[in-house]
């Protein structure tokens, strides 16, 4: 795990090259690949090129570093192509604000480095936890999402077994050697029912894992009635206010399903789903709309653009969680 951190790619992001250089040497004692992008004019290629792991933003004002961030945001869907964690530097007198924007999730982490602290190692360590937390949310592990929806098909599958063995056993005593087959299936039940029980256990387990729902919705008085139907026992619930902060989230917690307005501020519901449709990352995430148009033209348009189903408003907590419910297993 050591060596798989330390080969994490850290993209360090400034228009000051002199800066960048005394970075770089700063961090080559415990990163192998650190490369440095100082020609504003190729931020965003610089970027989409070398994919990095973690982004350091070290630029000497924090609005330097919200214009950089901003313009990958706005151009061709960068962040959401390539997850990552953003790690910015600041001064003493931007540290409070850039803890506020850390606390929002726009960025991962502060370090105070102008002027340099007495802690040398503090930039490495924060760099260090980024790429730890980067590995622990590696796309190649199950999850929960895809843990439920199994967990659903082997109880469909137990229901199968028994249904096909005991008919097997009801429809022998017609048949010829109609006791042999009955005895089979009575002894096949009971030679497999370990395995099964291992299994069902399994997937008792599994269900007890809360599936994580995103719900992006701009009206707060929206967002308490959603957070209200959904179970806090059954569902964990995190909101967005906007299809930004969405984005922004998902860099760093990936729900397992999203319910989302069609109707929202600057990017749309129909625009935000086909943005997240486009990204290898994000893409497998069930969407279900939320709407109080229940016209065809804007089902239409949210099924074209990859929602796997749609609510209607007003809605009841059984019609909201049957959806939820019904996405995650498929």
């Amino acid at each position: 795990m050591k060596h798989a951190m330390s080969d994490a790619k850290v993209l360090v992001a400034t228009d000051n090259a002199d800066d960048a250089r005394q970075i770089q040497k700063q961090l080559t004692a415990d990163f192998a690949k650190v490369q440095l992008s100082t020609d504003s004019d190729r931020f965003l290629q610089d970027f989409e090129r070398y994919a990095p792991d973690v982004l350091l933003l070290a630029f000497d004002h924090l609005d330097k570093a919200q214009r950089y961030y901003l313009g990958l945001y706005r151009h061709g869907g960068s962040l959401q192509q390539h997850p990552h964690r953003t790690v910015i530097l600041c001064g003493r007198d931007e540290v409070q604000e850039v803890f506020e924007l850390c606390k929002q999730a726009y960025f991962d982490d502060y370090v105070l480095y102008w002027p340099q602290s007495h802690d040398g190692p503090r930039l490495a360590m924060s760099l260090w936890i980024a790429c730890r937390e980067m590995a622990a949310t590696r796309t190649d592990v199950p999850q929960p999402a895809e843990l439920y929806a199994h967990a659903h098909h082997v109880g469909e599958l137990d229901r199968l077994i028994d249904r096909e063995i005991d008919a097997a056993g009801q429809q022998a005593p017609t048949t010829p050697g109609g006791a042999a087959v009955d005895a089979w299936a009575r002894h096949l039940k009971e030679v497999i029912e370990p395995a099964r029980a291992g299994t069902r256990l399994l997937a008792a387990r599994i269900r007890q894992i809360r599936p994580v729902v995103m719900v992006v919705e701009d009206d707060e008085f929206a967002r308490m009635l959603v957070g209200r139907a959904l179970d806090p026992l059954a569902w964990e619930t995190t909101f967005a206010v906007d299809g930004a902060t969405a984005l922004t989230q998902m860099r760093r917690h990936r729900p397992d399903v999203i319910l989302m307005d069609i109707h929202l501020p600057g990017l749309d519901g129909v625009a935000l789903t086909q943005r997240l449709k486009a990204s290898p990352h994000l893409a497998a995430i069930p969407i279900v709309m939320m709407t109080g148009d229940a016209s065809k033209t804007a089902l239409l348009s949210s099924m074209e653009a990859g929602a796997a189903d749609f609510v209607v408003k007003p809605f009841t907590r059984e019609s909201l969680t049957g959806k939820l419910q019904a996405v995650l297993s498929r």
